[in-house]
């Protein structure tokens, strides 16, 4: 099934290229995944080409090929890893066509619907249309209900808007913050 899968959305060419984030997209959606995925590539590759995947290893493989040294696999030694598969496969490297993937730091974003969402659950209009229970216990009480069951109840509601009255711009502010920290 993965292979058909493979073949099927032709990702063949893009691993040809080293498109990372490409596959990534392609095989998830979205870009869940990929940071970790490159940091595999970079440490499957060290091994396939006679390194250890440790820092000390990737510095000694940036000094060898004249890369600036860091000790992180990052867009330009994954281009390096990557010529150098493609030469120890027996393939040509003039004829791969390959783009080293930039490394892209997964954050999650708080859409502005959610905070919207938020905002109309929070608004007064929202907490007060919860009103309606006030009339269900009304009903309750002509129902035979116990009044002061009936007005424990109602208390509680009452307390329970008046937190949200409160609270309101609070959560508000609080996702809005969350959203401003998340977004590029």
């Amino acid at each position: 099934m993965p292979l058909w899968y493979w073949s099927t959305r032709n990702l063949n060419a893009y691993a040809d290229r080293n498109d990372i984030e490409t596959i990534t997209k392609k095989i998830n959606g979205g870009k869940n995944g990929l940071v970790d995925r490159i940091d595999y590539y970079g440490r499957i590759s060290l091994v396939l080409l006679g390194y250890q995947p440790t820092e000390a290893d990737i510095r000694r493989y940036q000094s060898e090929r004249g890369l600036d040294i860091d000790g992180d696999v990052g867009p330009k030694t994954r281009a390096a890893l990557h010529k150098d598969l493609l030469a120890l496969s027996g393939a040509s490297v003039q004829m791969a066509a390959f783009s080293a993937s930039p490394i892209t730091e997964e954050k999650a974003v708080v859409p502005v619907a959610v905070e919207t969402q938020v905002k109309r659950k929070f608004n007064i209009f929202g907490l007060f249309g919860g009103g309606g229970s006030f009339g269900g216990l009304g009903l309750a009480a002509f129902a035979g209900m116990d009044w002061q069951v009936v007005a424990v109840i109602a208390i509680l509601i009452l307390v329970t808007l008046i937190l949200g009255l409160l609270l309101q711009n609070s959560i508000v502010s609080t996702v809005g913050k969350i959203r401003a920290a998340v977004e590029p």
